[in-house]
């Protein structure tokens, strides 16, 4: 039963290739304890078992949802994906959920109460967001970092052009009147969530991300953020269209090489070098210097003094942390 008192939530699911968690994906969605909700579902061409996997659950998506569709045509990427799910929803709120990722029973009931908390009004919130557990192929929830963000934070446009933000598009709920204003996803670049953050922030709304999980990030070898030379053209691409100044936009690109450099080092090493060669980085700089190092480091090795790291010194360091808290 719905409640259509409630504002309605417009959930998309874009699927390519993830036949062994889209069953998975779709039951965190059936299962949310906020009921008015409707869903679509898209296939984007993917070349294994995903369309098999989601027809055996389409009874329970007609039963549960105000309105769904399931579509599967040949591939178009994500962006177009995500823009075709926005032409057919109806909702006064927008997610997106990618279909090797889970949502926690409450995301959508805590998320749509922020939206309508009057207290809030002023902020001009656009987005909501919160934090996300990190689980492995099987299933598995990895240790959190033993950094905890605050209670809450808000995100303006300066904040998320500077990459100072932490908003985990796995758990954001967006305001459809907001992302409508935006013209909807830009195909042209494959990080497609930072573009809409700060296409929703130059319009003046918001991002509010507070501590709260949401959803868990299914971390395996073809996540997005291993991309590393695909990922840093398109940022950077989006600094450009974004930028206000030469000066801004000379900053950014800068520690955009940066990032990429340090991600580089520990997924692509080859692409970690050409950056060096080609000057868009000193590698000796302070703040480069250990990712430097780790290019040298045999990627095995790397792995197996992470493992470590996270199961033994890690939670050490967590543990003491607790305990000094007041």
């Amino acid at each position: 039963m719905t409640n259509n008192s409630e504002p309605l939530v417009s959930v998309c699911i874009p699927v390519y290739g993830h036949e062994d968690y889209v069953k998975e994906c779709i039951e965190s969605v059936i299962n949310q304890t906020y009921r008015n909700i409707e869903l679509i579902i898209i296939d984007d061409g993917s070349p294994d078992g995903s369309k098999q996997k989601i027809e055996e659950l389409l009874p329970q998506c007609k039963s549960r949802f105000n309105r769904f569709e399931f579509r599967s045509r040949p591939n178009k990427g994500l962006c177009n994906t995500l823009n075709e799910a926005l032409d057919w929803c109806r909702g006064d709120f927008f997610c997106a959920i990618a279909s090797d990722d889970v949502w926690l029973p409450d995301k959508t009931r805590q998320q749509v109460d922020i939206f309508l908390d009057s207290g809030r009004a002023a902020l001009n919130i656009g987005v909501v967001a919160g934090e996300m557990l990190t689980i492995t192929h099987e299933g598995v929830v990895q240790p959190a970092a033993s950094y905890r963000p605050p209670v809450e934070s808000i995100y303006d446009f300066d904040k998320i052009y500077h990459r100072e933000a932490r908003i985990t598009a796995p758990t954001a709920m967006i305001k459809m009147e907001a992302i409508r204003k935006t013209g909807g996803y830009n195909a042209e670049v494959i990080t497609e969530d930072y573009f809409m953050w700060l296409a929703l922030s130059k319009l003046g709304y918001t991002v509010l991300a507070t501590d709260t999980y949401y959803a868990k990030y299914r971390d395996h070898g073809n996540n997005t953020y291993k991309k590393i030379q695909e990922m840093h053209a398109s940022v950077e691409k989006i600094l450009v269209i974004f930028s206000r100044d030469a000066s801004e936009l000379a900053g950014a690109l800068a520690d955009n090489n940066e990032r990429a450099y340090k991600a580089a080092a520990v997924y692509r090493k080859k692409y970690a070098v050409e950056l060096a060669v080609k000057g868009k980085i000193n590698p000796f700089s302070r703040r480069l210097i250990f990712s430097t190092i780790n290019i040298m480091i045999p990627e095995r090795v790397f792995f197996a003094i992470v493992m470590v790291y996270r199961k033994t010194i890690r939670p050490l360091v967590s543990s003491w942390f607790r305990k000094k808290a007041p």
